[in-house]
């Protein structure tokens, strides 16, 4: 009777030992001259339902500058239809091509990626195209993803005005 209790326990032991030896390593057979895995690969929770794909790409808008007598960059909230005949405008590229390179587009890429991270986003993929700088993010479609994509596009302005040029209006 004891033996026969040991016998069944050995045998679940190695039954379980088997089954977690093929999950992990799998089982590979010959085929074609080569060894293929019989065993189907494990299936992500992103492979289960529908993705969603974010592409974003570099700007390519231009923006209107305005330049005085002596080529020196001016605010263009100064120029009004008075004085626009006082300055040059130029149509300039909002990225310069000096700024469109490889190590940008990873640092954007970079950036990206630990914004995922903070929005504590459980399944993403994150690519970068380094020809044309496209950030391609693949998500699993939930409820939360848009308002997470959103917080991915916001852009950060560091701006610094003398307080001398602030107007206080008091009512």
């Amino acid at each position: 009777m004891k033996v026969n209790k040991i016998l069944k326990l050995m045998i679940i032991i190695l039954i379980l030992a088997i089954i977690i030896m093929v999950s992990f390593v799998g089982i590979f057979i010959k085929d074609k001259n080569r060894l293929a895995n019989i065993v189907t690969d494990y299936k992500l929770g992103m492979d289960f339902g529908r993705q969603q794909e974010v592409v974003l790409t570099p700007s390519t808008d231009t923006v209107t500058n305005y330049y005085d007598k002596d080529g020196k960059l001016v605010d263009s909230s100064t120029v009004t239809d008075a004085n626009k005949s006082d300055y040059t405008s130029k149509d300039e590229p909002v990225n310069s091509s000096d700024v469109l390179t490889v190590e940008n587009y990873k640092k954007a890429e970079e950036i990206i990626n630990k914004r995922l991270e903070n929005f504590q986003l459980s399944e993403y993929t994150i690519s970068l195209d380094q020809t044309t700088g496209n950030v391609i993010i693949k998500t699993s479609e939930d409820e939360g993803i848009s308002s997470i994509i959103s917080g991915v596009y916001s852009q950060g302005e560091f701006l610094i005005k003398d307080s001398r040029n602030w107007r206080y209006f008091n009512k």
